[in-house]
């Protein structure tokens, strides 16, 4: 079992020692590890295109943690559907301007009055949304 592989690998390490019809024991104070000196460091560059390549051709039904994207088993596919055809129904701009450069204002106003809820008085041309991955 994995205990008694434990108790014999600290044995033989000279940690414990058995006291036969007694258990295991402490041996004292516990040998002196030696340090080596460091060698150096491998070098290891690495190829941000590897990486992404590696996530985006990776084979069918490989798992991609990290990399930015649901297995499509989870993806609400109706409702995403259905939003886009909502978005098209609206105004055109909304899908080909490029809008406020300080971040929608409708979600600056939101922010705003979360803020107010703090008590923190911060007005929508106040506040700048960025993006960030």
């Amino acid at each position: 079992s994995t205990i008694v592989e434990a108790y014999d690998r600290l044995a033989a390490e000279g940690i414990i020692h058995a006291r036969p019809g007694s258990g295991f024991y402490a041996s004292g104070v516990a040998p002196s590890m030696q340090m080596r000196e460091p060698g150096p460091s491998p070098a290891r560059e690495v190829d941000p295109f590897w990486v992404s390549r590696q996530a985006l051709d990776a084979p069918e039904g490989t798992d991609r943690p990290g990399c930015g994207w649901l297995p499509p088993d989870w993806m609400p596919h109706q409702a995403i559907s259905r939003a886009l055809r909502e978005i098209a129904r609206g105004e055109p701009s909304v899908l080909t301007d490029y809008g406020n450069s300080r971040g929608t204002l409708s979600l600056r106003r939101q922010l705003a009055r979360l803020f107010a809820e703090d008590e923190l008085s911060v007005s929508p041309d106040a506040i700048l949304l960025t993006g960030s991955t």
